[in-house]
């Protein structure tokens, strides 16, 4: 693994963030950007999370995860924040990072992406994502919880590399690539909805 400061300059329209590209197996690369919304954007999508945190509201997707389909769920996709910092991922910036971190070529597919799809996952006692791949052609997974040391686990696998849960990071890879989330275990098994595990899930077709 090595830092790539490709989003930490002064110079960016982007927030300051730390990305590293995991090349422990230069067949599978990978990377993660810690810090991916500024401190304004990450209170905006917490308003936006707690609004949609209901079990009525969440239902089971094509890889059992508890889940809200958000493209499906706004008409005016201007209105959620968590969409409207999409944009992030179609600048010039983000298109290098993909460069740098993939075989020649996969920035150009991944700018050619036009079918982008978010949902809202939620993790709760003794829940996790089984190995699971797609058939999509790039996905990210942005890990967000609202409290430390209350729950084990959230551990990602990715090509059986283990990718530590860390609060506000960014995972970035093929989809091709097998992939499983750790059951979570509170310390407090009467922890209350909301004080679990967040994942938005973006595919890129």
């Amino acid at each position: 693994m090595y830092e790539d400061p490709t989003f930490a300059t002064s110079a960016s329209p982007m927030p300051r963030m730390k990305v590293n590209v995991v090349l422990s197996d230069i067949k599978n690369p990978y990377f993660l950007v810690d810090e991916w919304y500024s401190k304004e954007e990450l209170e905006g999508v917490w308003k936006e999370i707690d609004f949609l945190t209901d079990f009525k509201k969440f239902q089971l997707d094509d890889e059992q995860l508890l889940s809200v389909n958000l493209d499906d769920s706004y008409n005016n996709k201007n209105i959620s924040n968590i969409l409207s910092y999409r944009y992030k991922e179609k600048l010039e910036l983000f298109a290098n990072q993909v460069d740098r971190s993939f075989p020649e070529g996969t920035a150009q597919d991944f700018m050619k992406c036009k079918n982008i799809n978010s949902k809202l996952c939620y993790f709760h006692q003794a829940m996790g994502q089984s190995d699971n791949k797609t058939t999509d052609k790039f996905v990210s997974y942005l890990f967000l919880y609202k409290e430390e040391n209350i729950f084990t686990g959230g551990d990602m696998l990715l090509q059986n590399h283990k990718v530590k849960l860390h609060n506000h990071r960014q995972v970035f890879f093929p989809g091709e690539y097998s992939r499983r989330v750790t059951p979570i275990i509170f310390s407090d098994p009467k922890r209350t909805l909301g004080h679990g595990l967040y994942l938005i899930k973006t595919t890129y077709n």
